[in-house]
């Protein structure tokens, strides 16, 4: 657990001393105003998965397929609440960096926009590393940790010099996405499930219509045009997932 810390820590501090490195202090300005709204709101939701560890463990006692029956369903029901929300932040990033950390940092809404999707992404690698280590697999965790950095890293040395803190931003995004997958099919492969879960298809495919309502409804403004996006995802997730939802209303009210 000692290497995985010790990679997080370095996957998440590299970025700004590659771009010391290549740039200058004004690139890595743009790139941390947007970075560190992320990385704090990444801060802010992961521990509530951990209350999760216990259950997963409990499963993992009498069959590794609870286990990944548990976190399919939970990673799916996070992910569902989860799009609306990232898509809300990148709509509102221009407004938050302005008024975070003023004008001269308006260019950082880029990276805020860009990186949104990263909550999401990180916060399911935490929640598969728990699965992980649930059922005694916890020597893979700084493995994918470990890839992630590797990636990361290489990606920006190629693409910062290029691109500038855009690079940054774009090798990010490449390397959560990379990571996720990869801590996806690790946790499904450890767990005995399958490794193309098909609990991913409902919120994309939501998210997706909700980003072309937005679109059709663009001419009404950006809030209307969310609300009916919203709206139109709301219906999709519901009608396609009614059966989890069914389940998980009657087990709070069973609770």
């Amino acid at each position: 657990m000692g290497i995985s810390l010790f990679c997080y820590g370095a996957y998440l501090q590299q970025d700004i001393l590659i771009l010391k490195h290549f740039t200058d202090n004004v690139q890595v300005g743009l790139f941390s105003s947007g970075y560190r709204i992320i990385v704090a709101a990444v801060a802010f939701i992961t521990p509530a998965f951990a209350v999760m560890l216990p259950e997963f463990s409990r499963k993992a006692t009498t069959s590794y397929a609870d286990v990944s029956v548990l976190g399919s369903k939970i990673a799916q029901l996070f992910l569902a609440a989860m799009i609306p929300a990232v898509v809300l932040l990148a709509l509102m990033s221009e407004w938050l960096i302005v008024l975070l950390f003023g004008q001269e940092f308006v260019a950082g809404a880029t990276v805020l926009r860009t990186l949104a999707a990263v909550l999401f992404l990180r916060s399911l690698e935490y929640l598969f590393a728990l699965g992980m280590i649930s059922v005694n697999k916890s020597w893979w965790v700084p493995i994918v940790t470990g890839i992630g950095l590797v990636a990361n890293v290489s990606m920006n040395i190629i693409w910062i010099p290029q691109w500038g803190f855009m690079g940054a931003v774009y090798a990010k995004l490449t390397a959560e996405i990379l990571v996720c997958l990869i801590a996806m099919g690790l946790f499904q492969l450890a767990s005995r499930g399958s490794l193309f879960p098909k609990w991913i298809l409902s919120p994309i495919i939501s998210g997706i219509t909700m980003l072309a309502a937005m679109y059709f409804s663009r001419s009404l403004g950006t809030l209307p045009a969310f609300l009916v996006g919203l709206v139109f995802y709301v219906i999709i997730f519901t009608v396609s997932e009614r059966t989890l939802i069914r389940d998980v209303l009657h087990s709070g009210i069973r609770k």
